[in-house]
């Protein structure tokens, strides 16, 4: 008889071990290229898959049966609402390779709801505070702040972040109407979009609201030609969002990074003076300013996010190049008065739709060592575009062809040499002054700068880029 309950028991055991193995079997996570997408399984404990480096916006979101869950010491970054209300979410583990995590990530989870303490964090991140003190200061073993950590907290009036602090989330303090004194040290590297939006220490600032280590946060002015102090190194997130009033705007020489959709929408923004020491220029940051007529991205920069240029309806030319590796997806889509574009050789990577819309392009100059060249570049554009290069890839030459796209040799290259030479320079030169005769076809090709017309500035431009000046 014991042995029989003994085997009875056993069975038990072995049909729970299949079905808590069935409802956390592979089938039951969405995953793509280390993203796990979603989770659809009913398991009240999860354990992550290998491979898995991003939990992905929405993943576990309105999960009512997950109590647990390893993330195994790999996954580095946790998306917007990942774990969204999900009721039974009480315990963690295995988190010490997140290093970032999106909005409101354990929001309305017993996680973040029963957790003791003021300070709710994770591997060095504030989660979210939970306090009612007026004063507040940031204890020392925080490194960042999540996104929406003092969401809508009405109570807090002074913020004091220390200097092991080097990051500050989306929206950290969006809402806390009574914060009227806040003190950023030096070391904070990041600040994300609407960090402080809609409280009185913001409010109450006019003009250039400069902070942190050269931050300027957000520019409240009504000027229409605005000189960025030479203070600032960063320009944050949103800081000239939909700005009416901006028509030009003159960076400090000082600044290196223009911020996610900086100056977005800034819809009379006509000119812009990029200093030399721009390095990156994030997603969208000048998208839709729609009077913006010319752009010239000096030599160090090296990032230019998505559709950064994007519907610049007004803009005319643009000048790319410096250490830039890659045009990514969108920069100048629906630039619909698009006529010439210059990229310089550094850039190896046109990505997707990059000039998808152009429709009254007619000159592009592309790089020597263009390798990668992503589908719909030159989607919607007119077969009267001409593509200007030196290079041999049979993967531009294909693509010029299967659009109806003129392929041409290197403008500038008057001796059809293969290449800019000073001898190129020196012809046109030679040229103007009325002492060698040039065919149609150099004429035409002597417009090195892409200016619509053969002036010394041609020799000029292939001299500097030579020198690796330009």
């Amino acid at each position: 008889m014991k042995k029989l309950i003994s085997i009875f028991l056993i069975l038990i055991l072995l049909i729970s071990a299949s079905y808590f193995y069935a409802a956390s079997a592979e089938g039951d996570f969405v995953i793509e290229d280390g993203v796990l997408i979603s989770y659809n399984g009913s398991a009240s404990a999860v354990t992550i898959p290998d491979g898995v480096y991003y939990i992905g916006n929405n993943a576990f979101e309105n999960n009512k049966s997950v109590k647990s869950v390893n993330l195994k010491n790999k996954v580095e970054f946790i998306g917007d609402k990942a774990f969204y209300n999900c009721t039974s979410l009480s315990y963690l583990e295995g988190a010490a390779s997140v290093s970032s995590v999106g909005a409101f990530v354990f929001s309305e989870t017993p996680y973040i709801n029963s957790a003791s303490g003021d300070f709710v964090t994770l591997n060095g991140i504030l989660l979210k505070y939970k306090g009612a003190s007026q004063n507040v200061t940031i204890p020392d073993n925080i490194a960042v702040i999540a996104p929406y950590a003092f969401y809508d907290n009405t109570k807090i009036t002074t913020i004091c972040i220390n200097e092991n602090t080097f990051s500050i989330g989306e929206g950290a303090f969006y809402g806390c109407t009574s914060l009227n004194s806040v003190t950023i040290p030096s070391t904070v590297r990041e600040i994300g979009a609407y960090a402080f939006y809609n409280t009185p220490w913001l409010n109450s600032n006019s003009g250039q609201l400069i902070v942190g280590d050269g931050i300027l946060l957000s520019y409240m002015g009504n000027e229409e030609n605005v000189k960025i102090n030479s203070t600032v190194k960063r320009i944050a997130p949103y800081a000239f969002y939909e700005n009416k009033n901006l028509k030009t705007v003159y960076f400090s020489p000082n600044t290196y990074i223009i911020g996610l959709r900086s100056f977005m929408g800034c819809e009379n923004l006509t000119s812009i003076s990029v200093s030399d020491k721009v390095q990156f220029i994030d997603e969208e940051a000048f998208a839709k300013c729609t009077s913006l007529k010319k752009i010239n991205i000096p030599k160090n920069v090296e990032h230019i996010g998505k559709g950064t240029f994007a519907g610049c309806i007004s803009l005319t030319r643009a000048d790319i190049g410096g250490k830039l590796k890659k045009l990514d997806y969108g920069a100048f889509a629906g630039c619909t008065s698009l006529v010439t574009v210059y990229i310089r050789d550094n850039i190896n990577e046109i990505g997707n739709n990059v000039f998808w819309g152009c429709d009254s392009l007619k000159k592009i100059r592309m790089p020597e060592n263009v390798e990668v060249i992503g589908s719909g570049v030159f989607g919607n554009v007119p077969p009267a575009l001409t593509v200007h290069s030196a290079s041999s890839s049979s993967q531009l030459k294909d693509l010029c062809s299967s659009a109806n796209i003129s392929f041409s040799g290197e403008y500038g290259d008057v001796d059809n040499s293969g290449s800019l030479d000073i001898k190129d320079a020196t012809l046109i030169q030679m040229y103007l002054a009325h002492l060698y005769t040039f065919s149609d076809e150099a004429i035409e090709k002597s417009d090195a700068n892409y200016n619509m017309e053969v002036d010394v500035d041609d020799a000029t431009f292939i001299q500097l880029i030579l020198a690796n000046l330009n």
